[in-house]
């Protein structure tokens, strides 16, 4: 009985992990995985990389979302290029997304250097 249990649950899981993988591919890939790219360009400390990836609030609310830690979220809108929207219903809409006041100001300061 438990291994039956046990076959249908890996089952499950391998068709589940399946059906999210041409998602992921449609869109070009997961922003973790974006975020992995931009942060192994290979640049040096203090200096960014010659072509920065470009950082929207869905990738921020997508790595977050995700598991990603504050801090790394910090150091990927440091290193990005910034494509924010931080109009105050796209605020609102990244409060909903579960994502900090602390990450939106990081967001709203990282925009102000860009302009």
């Amino acid at each position: 009985m438990r291994i039956i249990v046990l076959s249908l649950s890996c089952a499950l899981l391998v068709s589940w992990s399946q059906s999210l993988r041409p998602a992921q591919q449609r869109a070009g890939g997961s922003s973790a995985a974006k975020a992995g790219l931009l942060l192994a360009k290979g640049a040096k400390p203090g200096q960014r990389p010659a072509s920065l990836a470009v950082l929207r609030n869905q990738d921020v609310a997508d790595l977050l979302h995700a598991g990603t830690t504050t801090r790394l979220v910090a150091k990927v809108i440091q290193d990005s290029e910034p494509a924010f929207d931080l109009s105050p219903l796209a605020i609102l809409q990244l409060r909903n997304a579960g994502v900090s006041d602390e990450v939106i100001i990081m967001m709203m300061e990282r925009m102000s250097h860009t302009q």
